[in-house]
């Protein structure tokens, strides 16, 4: 094998890293925005049973 080949697996391994890791992240961001706005509803439906 030519050592070019070997730099284009070594691009495959680092983009394929890269795209894993952003979707990793950005699903748990994703959690992250769904979890606040259901505690902030729960907030809400608190505060209104009180009043």
């Amino acid at each position: 094998m030519s050592p070019d080949k070997f730099l284009d697996f070594l691009f495959a391994g680092y983009a394929a890293f890269w795209t894993i890791l952003f979707g990793y992240l950005g699903m748990i961001f994703s959690r992250q925005r769904r979890l606040m706005r259901e505690i902030e509803d729960l907030r809400q439906e608190l505060t209104g049973r009180k009043g």
